[in-house]
């Protein structure tokens, strides 16, 4: 009886449990001419990433960035494409 009455109890804590879903991120830097900043931005914006820091430099932009790691591949490639191959991405270890 007593396992059951804390059973019931757990279930119904459960129910009623707020759950978070962690979504795997990994930290980028991604260096562009200045042409190609607000492509970033919208790139972001697509593929649900967000900007950490961008640094101006005389060749263009580095942005780091956090994505999720499900869009890392997609990202890449419409950057690479829309940048005609100048875009560098480089995981950043922390």
């Amino acid at each position: 009886g007593l396992a059951r009455a804390y059973g019931g109890i757990i279930a119904a804590n459960l129910n009623q449990a707020l759950f978070e879903y962690h979504v795997a991120k990994r930290k980028l830097i991604v260096s562009v001419e200045f042409k190609y900043n607000q492509l970033i931005y919208q790139l972001l914006k697509l593929f649900e990433g967000e900007l950490i820091d961008q640094t101006f430099i005389a060749q263009g932009v580095n942005i780091i960035i956090n994505l999720p790691d499900t869009h890392r591949k997609k990202f890449s490639e419409h950057l690479k494409n829309q940048t005609k191959g100048s875009a560098v991405i480089k995981d950043l270890i922390d």
